[in-house]
């Protein structure tokens, strides 16, 4: 049984949350919470599973403030966030901080059932509808992936730019000297059709899942 809090500021939305979750095998709803103190509160008193969490429940916190605040007292809580933003760079920082999924509010009852599954099963979830604005945005296109497609040396460094190394700690990292670390760098830049580093990060989240796999795929 996977044990449920939901902390939501609108209580529309909470109670069609409760209603649905009612109607899903192996889900119970442990409490239902509309404030931060109150959370915090339930959350100390009663074992909980699962978190689905209003990104508006703090206005004084950002997402990412949030996020951080919530796992540093509780991090094994799985957390799904209900928010609004499509950026990249926040994205990716909400799941560096721990976040398991991320939705928007017009997510249909299918696909979230779809995200909760991946969550418990360990996957990071990130709702269709938002994967698919940021490959549009991100101008992806899937025919270039294959004719330059990376060498798994490139994919290491790449996975380790993204983590925020520089080139000496990529060097060290992979015992290979700076010199080659920069000409796999350039390499990068060029296949993926990017001019930066903050370009070959978009273009990771887009292509390889970072920060979150798209549908809930491992």
């Amino acid at each position: 049984m996977i044990k449920i809090t939901i902390a939501e500021t609108q209580p529309v939305y909470a109670e069609g949350l409760t209603k649905m979750l009612s109607t899903v095998t192996g889900l119970h709803l442990n409490h239902l919470t509309t404030c931060y103190p109150e959370l915090l509160k339930a959350l100390q008193n009663e074992a909980t599973d699962l978190l689905l969490l209003d990104a508006e429940l703090n206005t004084n916190f950002s997402e990412l403030l949030l996020i951080r605040q919530i796992k540093k007292e509780f991090p094994e809580l799985k957390i799904i966030l209900f928010g609004r933003i499509t950026c990249l760079s926040i994205l990716f920082k909400l799941r560096k901080m721990g976040l398991d999924a991320y939705l928007y509010k017009d997510v249909s009852c299918q696909e979230f059932v779809q995200a909760i599954v991946s969550v418990m099963n360990g996957h990071a979830y990130l709702q269709e509808s938002i994967s698919k604005a940021l490959n549009c945005f991100g101008n992806y296109k899937s025919g270039k992936v294959k004719r330059n497609a990376i060498t798994k040396r490139e994919q290491e460094i790449l996975e380790l730019i993204v983590e925020e190394y520089t080139n000496h700690e990529i060097a060290e990292q992979l015992y290979i000297s700076i010199p080659t670390v920069e000409t796999h760098r350039k390499n990068l830049l060029l296949k993926m059709g990017v001019k930066n580093t903050a370009g070959l990060v978009r273009e990771a989240i887009l292509r390889q899942g970072y920060p979150f796999t798209p549908h809930g795929k491992p």
